[in-house]
């Protein structure tokens, strides 16, 4: 096979991405989610500031959802009969009780496992071509989706810890963007290190498999740092379960639906968070130590047992 034809091919796979994320993200916004909301005003004499005072129903066909996708030239409408609430766009500010509104934080989570699947599938089509010759956009659209799972890990993780109240719209799409900047710059110098061990293969000698196998592998790292930070989110699940036979017995509820025990539970956090994070060292030492392939799953591992186990620990 040819370089100008692999050429070819790897355009191919580069536009037909663009074309498929361009169509998604396209998608998303023409036909976003919509929701009610109500919103409280600090004083009903001076409503000058408001806060988010829940949702209301949205019809839906013949039914009812607070939740609805439309059109964006057709917003939904209020189910109960003569309501009255006005669309009120994002760069709007809130000037009454009742508004429907684009659900932000389902428009960003349709987009982001759009770059995931997309990166990811365009990732594993280049791996079984054996593209040799690196292209600047599908390598930017590998290191976005391992960041935007990255992402969803660490909201995932501070939904499970603030029982939902700490991952807001404006965490949620803080910490999409910011994981969207990260994987830009990741993929931008791991397209030029790609790119300078390809040359160096190509100028040393063609048919030099093992320069081509190295270029080929850049990226994979930030793979297995995700796979080992699933792992220590796993070894998080097996050490809340060993705990949760020291806890003691359950007396009600709190106001946020989590168990009332009848004992303190700040030494179980402390220990629980104590072993977790041992055991992520530990285990994460071992694999360093005997596997040097593993490093960047070893690495992942430590950093979630460590952040979960201090979270376990300082856990009120």
């Amino acid at each position: 096979m040819t370089q100008s034809s692999t050429d070819r091919k790897t355009l191919i796979r580069r536009n037909l991405y663009l074309c498929l994320l361009t169509i998604w993200l396209v998608y998303g916004a023409i036909f976003p989610t919509w929701t009610g909301r109500f919103y409280n005003p600090d004083t009903p004499d001076n409503p000058t500031r408001w806060y988010d005072g829940g949702t209301f129903e949205l019809k839906e066909g013949d039914g009812d959802s607070v939740r609805t996708k439309s059109p964006i030239w057709n917003p939904p409408v209020p189910y109960a009969e003569g309501m009255k609430a006005p669309v009120r766009w994002p760069w709007q500010p809130v000037e009454q009780r009742a508004n429907i509104e684009l659900d932000l934080g389902a428009l960003a989570f349709r987009w982001s496992f759009g770059v995931i699947g997309l990166g990811i599938a365009f990732t594993v089509w280049n791996w079984i071509r054996r593209t040799r010759h690196p292209d600047l956009i599908l390598t930017i659209a590998w290191a976005a989706a391992l960041w935007q799972v990255i992402a969803w890990l660490g909201i995932a993780v501070l939904i499970a810890v603030t029982a939902g109240f700490g991952a807001g719209t404006e965490v949620i799409l803080g910490t999409l963007a910011g994981a969207g900047v990260a994987g830009v710059v990741h993929g931008v110098f791991m397209w030029r290190k790609r790119s300078r061990l390809a040359a160096s293969g190509a100028a040393s000698g063609a048919g030099n498999e093992g320069t081509n196998a190295s270029a080929a592998s850049i990226g994979l790292g930030l793979m297995w740092f995700v796979l080992g930070m699933i792992a220590g989110i796993g070894l998080a699940i097996v050490a809340l379960q060993i705990a949760a036979n020291f806890r003691g017995p359950v007396i009600g509820v709190w106001e946020l639906g989590t168990p009332r025990y009848a004992n303190d539970q700040k030494p179980v956090d402390v220990w629980t968070g104590v072993a977790l994070t041992a055991a992520g060292w530990t285990i994460g030492s071992i694999l360093k130590s005997r596997w040097r392939s593993m490093r960047a799953f070893a690495w992942g591992l430590i950093v979630a047992a460590t952040a979960l186990g201090i979270l376990s620990a300082l856990r009120k």
